[in-house]
């Protein structure tokens, strides 16, 4: 061990000049207590480095570090003292009893034992000890013959092993994968070396004598021993000797910090309950022995009443005893009295401050956004992200912001673990609208792999079928999001999830290493290699029952989005916020490829029914603009005020009609400044049709066919063209729309035109509107791999997709929907299928030979309806709950119940659904 520890010393003196004083205390054949400051996540390996020279140490760590691959291994070898992590959910109300049992067992059997006092990585250039218990108890009854050695640590602030830059603690693999190549960078010797120095000192008397006091007074003399030359400034030292001085500016928000620390909302009295302050007060009184008089609602529960996460936990348990209805927040959220009030009365608290968004540091060209068609989507993405790498990408309240480096860096490591746990070429997906999303489709480009993307809001038997369609062995998640919705899968599915921190969490670090590199040459690694044609299989939203698979290639998409550039033209300047979830093709296309394909700015947040987090992340990130569907639209604008769209240009709104009450409202919102663009988009459209040009636009028209993409209106009959303003089955033909359905059993959805002209009458003229030129540039031919799926789709001229909306186009080629075919009506963008609906009612209240049930809807009132007509007397919360039970989405209720005397019927004995649907 010792040799070993000697090389690494070695290793480590390449980037560290450490000087070390009083290390001579260690000569002693006795027993230590070791207490350093925290300053950075590599002390600990300079310190056992020099301390192994003199004695063995076992450190006391924690199961967040324990638990990790290797370092479990390595902390074992070290004989380390396993403790809980107390921070976290899990709160072992024991651990302060258990670490002060283990630590004194192990001094008394003579062993040196190494703590660090403030249990974390400090959050400031100085060590805040605070509330903290653990040292203050074992120094209290410390076995005799056991000596208290103090440590000051200096010169590591700052460091990227520090939270000086990023704000948060580092990754511990990730940061080391960064040490070693920055090494090798510098060609082994050359990194430039940063000064560090350890100072030891023998502590025991005056530690004894001020634990013999209290704890306020003992861990103010560790935190003046720490501090003794003051607060230490951040030194950010190059990583490569070849490249000038750098300058750093230290984020705003440190986590962990006492500033952060010092950060509480203001306290409205009112609010609170008196006698849930006065219970508050009693129980902050009996724990930490303070007069209740001194006990107020703005009392800082760690600068001020010395609470630390052991207290915290324990009034935490105490309060959600006491009130059962009571809120259930983060533990480190409760930062006053006033805090614990409000969580008592399930009220909620604090708001959680947003991750600083460095958007306003980038300083971009406003220039047009191009999309090679040429070229697939993993072309085009490395293409912008191998260029202005320190540009901003992305940002979302979990990770913030990320720069196309970081996240093409990030990108490359999680392909490495997506080949090794998914060797089937599906890989599913089921998350919201995040980063996290975003860089797990771009890596199941990268790793081969096509991305599944599953909808959980469609019910268990959807869910189950949309499973066994595609023939998906795991989807991808995070933990947190799943214990939200795991109420809406199938419990037999859970088994079918794996959580995506735990994956990344046990990466090895070979595989962390490899990724790190070949993301420095991710051209080289990964610009010619071949990829299956399919980009993406998303499902329909069941308007038959059940989902339908549908495959969107490379080609579909780019030519899609390539088309609505020409027509609507977006400048690289821009930010847009995208909260529409990536099931839907079209928040898959515009918030997911779109920014991987043009580097534009994005700002995500996950729930789209939440406006209050949406403003907020709006007005925070000064996003210029939204994708949105109508609903969530009208939602978001009736609670805004005039600031938070002080941004705002452009909402792209689709899947649905926006009424004109919403145009009204967003003008009068934005001052006229920003517009509304609609369109009209299908999933097996990859989705985009049309848009409302920026120059023109119609009112209750969805807008002209984007560039590349031919429409027809013909004749429901004779499929033969149709004037202007006459009404017919809306026909879409161009690169964009997709090669069939992967299930071949269903029906053709193609079409193939008749050479029929319709004969002009007063001028009138057959109406095919394509915009400069239905063909589009050519896919290279090693851009995309051929794959054998094909057949049934878009063979050559004159087939067309068959959409099932019916519609008319104006003499100037505006696109107007008049109403669907298919008995479906939408619901916050989502196709509900009516007869999906009605026969899963009959199988509970039909008769045999018997018309006893129908049901019929519309959306063309808000909010939408949905009526069921029986000659039954039908309870309507038994008809739900029923729903509930057969695993339809959570988005379909029967609205009404409403008993006639017979259902009417056509002269065939079919239902007349014409004369329901006047009665809805």
């Amino acid at each position: 061990m010792k040799f070993l520890l000697a090389v690494y010393k070695i290793l480590l003196s390449l980037r560290y000049k450490v000087k070390v004083k009083g290390i001579d205390v260690l000569k002693r054949d006795s027993p230590f207590l070791i207490l350093p400051n925290h300053p950075a996540f590599v002390d600990p390996q300079i310190l056992f480095s020099e301390i192994y020279r003199y004695t063995k140490v076992s450190p006391v760590v924690t199961d967040l570090y324990f638990q990790k691959p290797i370092l479990k291994f390595i902390f074992r070898w070290l004989d380390s003292i396993h403790i809980s992590h107390l921070e976290g959910d899990a709160h072992d109300m024991k651990v302060l009893e258990k670490t002060v049992k283990s630590v004194t067992k192990a001094l008394k059997n003579k062993k040196s034992v190494l703590l660090y006092p403030a249990g974390r990585t400090a959050g400031q250039g100085y060590e805040a000890i605070l509330g903290k218990q653990s040292t203050y108890h074992i120094v209290s009854s410390l076995p005799p013959g056991t000596k208290v050695i103090a440590v000051r640590i200096r010169g590591l602030w700052g460091s990227m092993w520090s939270r000086a830059w990023e704000g948060k603690p580092p990754d511990f693999f990730w940061t080391y994968g960064k040490a070693i190549f920055y090494v090798l960078a510098n060609l082994i010797f050359f990194l430039p070396r940063r000064k560090v120095t350890l100072e030891f000192e023998d502590v025991t008397q005056i530690a004894q004598k001020n634990a013999r006091k209290d704890l306020r007074d003992f861990n103010t003399f560790l935190e003046n021993f720490y501090n003794k030359y003051g607060e230490e400034k951040a030194l950010f030292l190059k990583h490569f000797f070849y490249v000038l001085k750098l300058k750093r500016k230290l984020p705003e928000h440190i986590r962990g910090s006492v500033a952060e620390l010092q950060k509480t909302a203001k306290i409205n009295a009112k609010e609170i309950d008196d006698s849930v302050f006065k219970f508050v007060r009693s129980k902050v009184t009996k724990i930490k022995d303070i007069p209740a008089n001194k006990i107020t609602l703005n009392s800082n529960l760690v600068l001020d009443l010395y609470f630390d996460s052991l207290g915290l936990a324990e009034i935490f348990s105490i309060i959600k005893a006491k009130f059962p209805s009571c809120a259930s927040p983060p533990l480190l959220s409760l930062k006053t009295v006033a805090d614990v009030c409000l969580m008592a009365q399930g009220k909620t608290l604090q708001e959680k401050e947003l991750p600083v968004c460095t958007f306003n540091k980038d300083h971009i060209n406003a220039n047009n956004i191009n999309i090679d068609l040429n070229k697939n989507i993993v072309q085009n993405f490395l293409d912008i992200f191998t260029s202005a790498p320190k540009t901003n990408f992305c940002y979302d309240e979990v990770g913030g912001s990320t720069t196309r480096k970081s996240f093409c860096t990030k990108t490359v490591i999680i392909s490495r673990l997506i080949r090794k746990k998914n060797p089937q070429p599906h890989v599913g997906i089921m998350l919201p609208a995040l980063q996290s999303t975003t860089l797990l489709i771009m890596s199941c480009y990268l790793a081969k792999k096509i991305p599944v993307m599953f909808n959980w809001t469609v019910g268990s038997l959807a869910m189950k079928h949309c499973m066994k369609s595609v023939k998906v062995k795991k989807i991808i998640t995070v933990k947190k999001f799943f214990d939200r919705v795991k109420d809406q899968i199938p419990p037999e599915l859970h088994k079918k999830f794996i959580f995506l921190e735990d994956e990344v969490r046990d990466l090895s670090l070979a595989i962390k290493i490899k990724g790190f590199f070949l993301s420095k040459i991710p051209k080289l690694a990964f610009y010619h290699k071949t990829y299956d044609k399919t980009a993406v299989i998303l499902f329909t939203s069941g308007s038959e029952a059940l989902p339908k698979a549908v495959a969107l290639t490379h080609k579909n998409i780019l030519a899609d989005l390539w088309g609505t550039l020409k027509i609507f033209p977006a400048k690289n300047k821009e930010i847009m916020l995208g909260f529409l979830p990536p099931f839907h093709s079209f928040g898959f296309t515009l918030t997911s490829i779109f920014p991987l394909l043009t580097g534009m700015r994005i700002a995500y947040a996950p729930n789209p029914s939440d406006y209050h987090h949406i403003l907020k992340i709006l007005k925070h990130t000064k996003a210029t603009i939204l994708t949105s569907t109508p609903t969530f639209l009208k939602l978001i604008i009736s609670h805004a005020e005039q600031e938070d769209f002080e941004y705002v240009k452009f909402v792209i709104s689709g899947a649905e009609a926006c009424h004109s009450s919403v145009f009204e409202a967003f003008a009068k919102l934005t001052k006229d400044k920003g517009k509304i663009i609609e369109g009209y988009g299908i999933t097996e459209c990859s989705p985009i049709i049309t848009v409302n040009p920026l120059k023109k636009q119609k009112s209750e028209s969805v807008g002209k066919a984007i560039e590349g993409v031919a429409i027809r209106v013909v004749d429901l009959e004779t499929q033969i063209s149709l004037a202007p303003k006459k009404e017919g089955m809306i026909l879409v033909r161009g690169d964009n729309v997709f090669d069939g359905y992967l299930d071949k059993s269903l029906k053709n959805p193609f079409v193939k035109l008749e050479e029929k002209k319709y004969t002009p009458t007063r001028k009138e003229s057959e109406i095919t509107i394509m915009h400069r030129s239905l063909r589009t540039p050519n896919l290279s031919s090693n851009s995309v791999e051929a794959s054998e799926h094909n057949t049934s789709g878009f063979l050559g001229e004159g087939v067309y997709y068959r959409t099932g909306d019916l519609g008319y186009l104006d003499k100037e080629g505006y696109l107007f929907i008049t109403g669907r075919l298919k008995r479906f009506i939408k619901i916050a963008g989502e196709m509900i299928s009516l007869p999906f609906i009605e026969n899963l009612l009959l199988e509970k209240y039909g008769e045999e030979g018997e018309n006893v049930l129908a049901v019929e809807g519309t959306d063309e009132v808000e909010p939408p309806k949905i009526v069921c007509f029986s000659t039954k007397e039908i309870d309507r919360g038994e008809v739900n709950e029923f729903l509930i039970l057969k695993g339809v989405s959570n988005l379909i209720r029967i609205d009404e119940v409403r008993k006639i005397e017979e259902i009417p019927v056509l002269g065939t004995g079919k239902i007349d659904y014409k004369v329901l649907k006047l009665e809805v």
